[in-house]
């Protein structure tokens, strides 16, 4: 009996550590990606020059880590509107550069910011005084 205990202490740390590795990098991969795929659909929208979408957007939490909030674009007079921001919550934002594809996002009111949960985005990319960007509601 006590061998078993002995072979419990020693190993339960261990699994518990790589699942909490395993959650941590499976939530951000999934975030990154609904994000790639958000990204994408805009660009395309972009390369159209213009029209409209309903985009369905999951930000899923982890088991262990959870979503503070994603943040797309800002005002179009900031360099925000150009990056996408995203946080889970203990730790530091992290920050996607939308520069490479020309894009830039704003909402009515600044950044569209989200928190997980299944969110149905408004897309409608425009051309005009200010450029081409993207503005974004929530529909």
């Amino acid at each position: 009996m006590l061998l078993f205990a002995v072979v419990l202490a020693i190993s339960v740390p261990m699994v518990l550590s790589a699942f909490e590795t395993y959650d941590r990098l499976r939530t951000e991969d999934d975030l990154v990606n609904e994000i790639a795929r958000f990204v994408n659909i805009s660009v395309l929208y972009l390369d159209a020059g213009g029209g409209r979408a309903d985009i369905t957007v999951r930000l899923r939490d982890g088991v262990l880590r959870h979503i503070d909030f994603v943040e797309f674009g800002g005002p179009l007079d900031s360099p925000l509107c150009a990056s996408i921001r995203y946080r889970f919550i203990g730790e530091d934002t992290r920050y996607l550069t939308l520069e490479d594809y020309g894009l830039r996002m704003t909402a009515s009111d600044g950044p569209l910011r989200l928190s997980s949960g299944t969110w149905e985005v408004h897309l409608e990319v425009r051309s005009g005084g200010p450029g081409t960007y993207a503005l974004l509601s929530i529909g």
